[in-house]
């Protein structure tokens, strides 16, 4: 069986059908290193924050979980059918984005909104305001995971969902991602309940990545 680093060493580019060369797998280990590890577990943080508000929905997440996955928390095609859960995992990406900022530089002279753009402009984008703007979300201060359950998903505007960015630049390692969010939760859920020790304590933190200020405690028990 083929690890991570397997994979990157001897899987040919489509186009080109050549390996990676050793440069460009260190490359892309760092990558995942640096990008993916961060951001991953402040998601699953918010994602558990989440849950334990919301008894219900940890619930339903926990039996689809045990119906679905079973004992196969890495099966790809176990985690494909996680329907709610997924919903789960993107609305908490919504309402807490793991980068809640996101800069780029324009390439050229453009307009935006009114406002003239110059080459070389550096510009802000916020998924954190986007999410929770009105006028592309019903009541965005909510946790309402049916929104991204099919075929009410159907209706997001483009854009209006960006916590791996979008476009050309759209983050490389989204659905290893996701994938990393969804084996956690199938391994841990079934097993342990997290109950949040002070709710009222808790408090979004942005720098680099969206942190809870002061951590996450949690009480951890077995099911």
């Amino acid at each position: 069986m083929s690890d991570l680093l397997d994979r990157l060493m001897r899987s040919p580019d489509p186009a080109t059908g050549k390996v990676m060369t050793p440069v460009a797998v260190s490359d892309n280990v760092l990558t995942f290193l640096a990008a993916g590890h961060e951001t991953t577990g402040n998601a699953l943080a918010w994602i558990l924050y989440l849950l334990a508000l919301f008894p219900d929905a940890e619930e339903e997440v926990t039996d689809e979980l045990l119906s679905v996955v079973g004992d196969r928390p890495s099966c790809r095609e176990a985690l494909d059918n996680l329907v709610f859960t997924r919903a789960v995992v993107n609305e908490a990406l919504r309402l807490y984005p793991p980068a809640p900022f996101m800069g780029r530089e324009a390439l050229g002279r453009d307009d935006l909104a009114g406002r003239r753009i110059e080459k070389g402009t550096q510009v802000l984008i916020a998924p954190w305001i986007v999410h929770r703007h009105r006028r592309l979300w019903d009541d965005p201060e909510d946790f309402r995971p049916e929104r991204f359950m099919p075929p009410k998903d159907r209706d997001i505007p483009r854009g209006a969902f960006i916590p791996f960015g979008l476009g050309p630049r759209v983050c490389i390692g989204r659905s290893f991602a996701v994938q990393e969010i969804l084996v956690v939760l199938a391994t841990i859920l079934p097993i342990f309940h997290f109950r949040l020790l002070d709710a009222q304590s808790v408090s979004p933190e942005a720098r680099i990545t969206l942190r809870p200020a002061g951590g996450m405690p949690m009480i951890v028990t077995p099911r």
